[in-house]
């Protein structure tokens, strides 16, 4: 009960109650109970957002120390990293976080986290390192993983950008711009390249981008709005 309470308000993003369940659940369980590991997890992943960084990281400690091969505290553990600028360290951890798994236990666990999930906050440490190729790198593996997964097609478009890989990058940023859900990040893109030649062609760019966009949004208005056929 208390760990599904605190679950349930981590859920709303209601992480002061949260915390506070499921504190009390790990005061009142025993350590090889099912539920244990996710509690930690949970709990490390409120105090994160509440900013309460010494917490987190005393919570993150013990349970490494009670579970230190489970992927989910592995994946925590980095995040909290990479948010204290230990940014070597995150990279170890996702990198331990995706070898492959020495013991396996039943647990609500997030698939992704062990692949595609750490690949992407993998990344993103190697661009606050300045480690742009291996950035491009892990882009690319999540692609090879997930081809349709948004946040690696722009972040593999902002790798060929800042290498003045302008081949390439088109042919991605008309993939971006023939998707819906991407045409916006598809006319950001295109004036970015744009900018570095020209401040007019950028704004001209947008404008286009703009009316393009525009138009598609109204003539999809206009279906969504129509009668079908059996009403």
């Amino acid at each position: 009960m208390l760990f599904n309470l605190g679950m349930t308000h981590a859920d709303a993003n209601d992480h002061i109650e949260a915390v506070q369940w499921l504190t009390r659940c790990l005061e009142i369980s025993e350590t090889e109970e099912s539920h244990v590991r996710k509690t930690y997890a949970l709990l490390i992943s409120s105090l994160m957002n509440l900013r309460d960084y010494d917490h987190a990281s005393l919570a993150c400690r013990r349970a490494r120390e009670l579970f230190p091969d489970d992927k989910e505290l592995l994946f925590r553990q980095a995040m909290l990293s990479h948010e204290l600028g230990q940014l070597d360290d995150a990279v170890a951890l996702y990198h331990e976080v995706l070898l492959p798994a020495k013991v396996r236990h039943f647990a609500s666990v997030d698939l992704g986290l062990a692949g595609y999930k750490a690949r992407h906050n993998l990344a993103l440490v190697y661009e606050d390192q300045g480690k742009t190729d291996q950035a491009e790198q892990e882009w690319r593996k999540i692609l090879e993983e997930q081809p349709e997964y948004v946040p690696a097609q722009i972040g593999l478009a902002e790798s060929l950008l800042r290498g003045n890989r302008h081949e390439e990058l088109i042919e991605r940023i008309e993939r971006l711009r023939r998707n819906p859900a991407t045409v916006a990040e598809g006319i950001r893109l295109a004036a970015r390249r744009l900018e570095a030649q020209s401040e007019a062609a950028a704004i001209a760019e947008l404008q286009q981008g703009l009316a393009e966009f525009q138009r598609e949004y109204r003539t999809i208005a206009r279906v969504v709005s129509a009668p079908s056929f059996d009403s």
